[in-house]
């Protein structure tokens, strides 16, 4: 251990206190030859300290995994994290038309791999984890026949505890896990191929059902499935679009269920002009918000708020205005009385050529009014498609992911919270350009890192899963 050296307080003659112009007090010093001493002993204390830490800026890579099986077509799509570990589900479609959900679980902290399970002829869709358990949602063939999947893994191991199935493809199959209780929602196909809303609790432990809603409003008997799930404080909320078969009209679905029973507290359908499609929902105690989309050319970003406790409509913001492409909404949060939704819109632009902006805004949660709206788009000659995918909030930050249809470059974004100002950004360029539009990425704030899922093209023109895990600073 280095040795702090002792300093003796200095004497004080008359003669220096004449210099100073103070004549001193009995056994004190004047004041400048006290603070000449004192910072003399604060150098001495700071030098003995160890060096602090010299730490790169936020976003900084910590680690990442790319993985291809069997050189097919792998699209990783969901992701969570807690408890020290990070959890990845993908698909992969060989060459031979297989299709496999992979399930892979790394150390939070340094990337390593620590368990990782396939099913054959299974998609996945979504995931969601605890301490104790990951469970995973898709659709596979079990016994020669279309079955919608949900596995339950214990996250420390990967050993697989339970599995549910039923018949129908399961159609946007989503989870939320608070507790003991697991919540899932999506779509069911019948023995017409026709898909219906469904939604399910259980026991999460063991994989009881607890309940199943399979109904359709009033009135609306043709296609529909729910988008997205919330569970808190033992209340479950899903949206979802559901169909008029007569008038051929869709309209948004938002329903609250209590998660022991499955009593329903009231249920709202919204039309949204000819089309309305939540593909993400958030809510909290006092309000439910949706995001997706909607118009008659089923290509308009829209996002919905109701009240949480009755159902009601607070209010809706949309681009109301039909594209050559899609307006989309992807991801909504809820923080510090806040809406925060992630997308991508068209844009004009100066130049020729197709063009989209990645954007973030954020709305007063109760009154829609539109707080701050942070984009990336590039206005030069070509296509330059930029979609904000997913994001995540913690600790007074919005973390936004998205990508560069065409060119595959990732984009990540730390932005303040109460302003969208950019604390920091990464942009990932792969050592193959391209994208397919409609690919995914996904999310997830843990410990002080930002892990974020997706895909890139190899070099032999599959597309690869990748998991990177970044400085959430």
């Amino acid at each position: 251990m280095r040795q702090v050296q002792t300093r003796q307080r200095p004497a004080c003659s008359m003669g220096e206190a004449r210099r100073s112009h103070t004549l001193p007090r009995r056994g004190r010093c004047p004041m400048n030859l006290r603070l000449l001493w004192l910072g003399s002993v604060a150098s001495a204390l700071l030098l003995s300290l160890p060096p602090t830490p010299v730490h790169g800026a936020g976003g900084d890579l910590l680690w990442q995994a790319q993985f291809d099986f069997a050189d097919g077509n792998d699209v990783a799509s969901a992701m969570a994290a807690a408890d020290g570990r990070v959890v990845a589900v993908s698909t992969t479609r060989a060459a031979d038309g297989s299709v496999a959900l992979s399930v892979r679980a790394y150390d939070a902290r340094t990337g390593a791999l620590l368990w990782e399970d396939r099913v054959n002829d299974a998609a996945g869709t979504s995931v969601a984890m605890n301490g104790r358990l990951v469970v995973v949602s898709g659709t596979g063939d079990v016994s020669g026949s279309s079955q919608s999947l949900i596995r339950a893994y214990l996250a420390r191991t990967g050993t697989l505890l339970w599995q549910d199935s039923w018949p129908g493809d399961g159609f946007s199959l989503r989870l939320a896990l608070e507790g003991a209780f697991l919540a899932v929602a999506g779509g069911i196909t019948d023995t017409a191929g026709v898909i219906h809303p469904i939604a399910r609790a259980y026991i999460a432990a063991v994989g009881a059902v607890l309940w199943t809603d399979r109904s359709s409003p009033l009135d609306y008997t043709g296609p529909g499935w729910f988008g997205g799930v919330t569970l808190r404080d033992g209340v479950v909320h899903v949206a979802g679009t559901v169909s008029r078969t007569v008038i051929g009209t869709r309209g948004c679905l938002v329903r609250r269920y209590a998660v022991l029973t499955g009593a329903r507290a009231w249920e709202t359908v919204r039309d949204a002009t000819a089309t309305c499609t939540p593909l993400a929902v958030a809510a909290d105690r006092r309000r439910v918000v949706l995001t997706g989309l909607a118009g008659i050319g089923h290509d308009d970003f829209f996002v919905q708020a109701f009240d949480a406790a009755t159902g009601g409509f607070l209010w809706q913001d949309r681009t109301l205005f039909g594209s050559t492409t899609t307006n989309e909404g992807t991801s909504v949060e809820l923080a510090n009385g806040q809406a925060i939704v992630s997308g991508w819109r068209m844009f004009s632009g100066t130049t020729p050529g197709l063009k989209e902006t990645f954007f973030v805004r954020s709305y007063d949660a109760d009154s829609g009014v539109l707080r701050w709206e942070n984009t990336h788009q590039v206005d030069e000659l070509g296509v330059f498609m930029w979609h904000g995918l997913d994001l995540d909030v913690a600790r007074g930050r919005v973390f936004a992911v998205g990508q560069a249809v065409g060119y595959g470059t990732w984009l990540v974004r730390a932005l303040e919270l109460s302003s969208g100002d950019v604390i920091w950004q990464r942009q990932f360029e792969p050592d193959v350009i391209g994208a397919n539009y409609g690919w995914t990425q996904a999310a997830a704030v843990y410990g002080g890192r930002l892990f974020v899922a997706g895909s890139v093209f190899n070099a032999m023109g599959n597309s690869d899963a990748l998991v990177r895990g970044l400085d959430a600073r």
